[in-house]
């Protein structure tokens, strides 16, 4: 599709650039999917089990369907695989 920024209602985090807020601070920003074994909350077992059964996590897999990130027209949208796994 072909989104339009400009339709869309305040977003939930608004940072007005100005003197108090310079454009730089928030730039080159990553998108993190953060994977926890444990819900909250989190318990003592749950924790003794994932570090005590790492075998039991050996199959483990997440599948994401489909994933898109869209940037504002004119400006350089950095995409790809970053991690450490």
């Amino acid at each position: 599709g072909n989104p339009n920024p400009d339709t869309w209602g305040m977003p939930n985090a608004y940072f007005p650039f100005g003197k108090n807020c310079n454009p730089e601070t928030v730039n080159n920003m990553y998108l993190i999917l953060n994977i926890a074994f444990c819900n909250p909350p989190v318990t003592e077992e749950c924790k003794d089990i994932v570090r005590m059964q790492p075998e039991a996590f050996k199959e483990t897999y997440f599948l994401i369907n489909y994933m898109k990130v869209f940037c504002r027209p004119n400006e350089q949208c950095l995409t790809g695989i970053y991690g450490s796994g």
